[in-house]
């Protein structure tokens, strides 16, 4: 059968017009201008029928090429207006019958940009800011906003370890913040090092006493006390006579107001009120020096009186 070549023509130009035309009745929403394509009104759907924002991907989206020296941005612009977290521009996680998480950015009153991550709890609906990074690079956790003013500021319980990274002989250092503890005992600053039990080494009580297990050096230790020895040079203070005091140590084998051996090694000792206590024993030895060369010179004295009439 012969076929008529301009039927042909005619044929296969209606079938691409035909195949075109339901692309550019259901695409009516799109323009393009030189080499920009753009949709005027709408949602875009990839993946979906149903796109539930201006793109809704159902899917992994993958940017650049891995080429050298290319590098690649995901932007989200931001206004110029207004400041603070009115200007909020963040990416968001959202689990299916569960809660959000969220990474935002928003500008300062001026060139500074602050970036907030915020989580919700298992027993909280609304997602909350859990760390901040403001403008001068200052990082908060459980505080935001103006009071973030060092470089690192915690609020809340904190808890520093490390069991996963040590090798043979590394040691290891645990450190815990507590904050609001509830009462003068508790500990406010824990420091520890290894072993399972007894690893606490340095304490701070939230009453501002210490505890440290081990050795301390310094240059120089400032002991502040609101008493000293000094009312051993009252005139009505009681100096025991020596063979009272001679007396004492025979039965009881330490010195009189100073703590005995098994004392210190049961309870310690205060370095303030033993320094106290060792004061006051050498300002009643200089006192007792001071009765001594008083009768050593009164013994001169009637020594030399009697030599002289011996002389004569």
């Amino acid at each position: 059968m012969k076929i008529n070549r301009k039927y042909l023509l005619a044929v296969c130009g209606l079938g691409v017009l035909a195949m075109n035309i339901p692309v550019f009745a259901a695409a009516g929403q799109w323009s393009s201008s030189g080499n920009i394509i753009y949709y005027n009104d709408g949602n875009v759907g990839l993946g979906t029928s149903s796109p539930a924002s201006k793109l809704d991907v159902r899917g992994s989206i993958t940017l650049g090429t891995g080429l050298v020296n290319e590098n690649n941005y995901l932007t989200l612009r931001g206004p110029n207006t207004p400041y603070g977290v009115n200007s909020n521009q963040g990416i968001k996680w959202k689990f299916s019958s569960a809660g959000e998480a969220e990474i935002r950015a928003y500008r300062g009153i001026s060139w500074d940009t602050h970036m907030d991550f915020i989580t919700n709890g298992s027993s909280n609906l609304n997602p909350q800011v859990r760390m901040q990074i403001n403008g001068d690079g200052n990082v908060g956790i459980g505080m935001i906003g103006d009071n973030l003013s060092k470089r690192f500021m915690v609020r809340g319980q904190s808890e520093f370890r490390d069991y996963s990274t040590l090798n043979s002989g590394d040691s290891l250092v645990i450190m815990r913040a507590y904050y609001n503890t509830p009462n003068a005992n508790s500990n406010l600053l824990v420091v520890g090092g290894t072993g399972a039990s007894n690893w606490e080494k340095f304490i701070v009580k939230t009453n501002g006493n210490a505890y440290l297990d081990g050795k301390l050096t310094a240059k120089s230790i400032v002991v502040k006390s609101n008493a000293w020895a000094d009312y051993v040079f009252e005139d009505g203070y009681q100096l025991k006579a020596l063979k009272e005091v001679k007396d004492y140590i025979t039965v009881n084998k330490h010195l009189p107001n100073i703590p005995s051996a098994t004392e210190v090694k049961e309870n310690g000792i205060s370095v303030g009120e033993m320094q106290q206590k060792q004061m006051e024993k050498i300002e009643e030895l200089t006192l007792y020096i001071l009765q001594l060369d008083e009768r050593i010179n009164k013994l001169e004295q009637e020594n030399s009186e009697l030599q002289s009439k011996l002389t004569y």
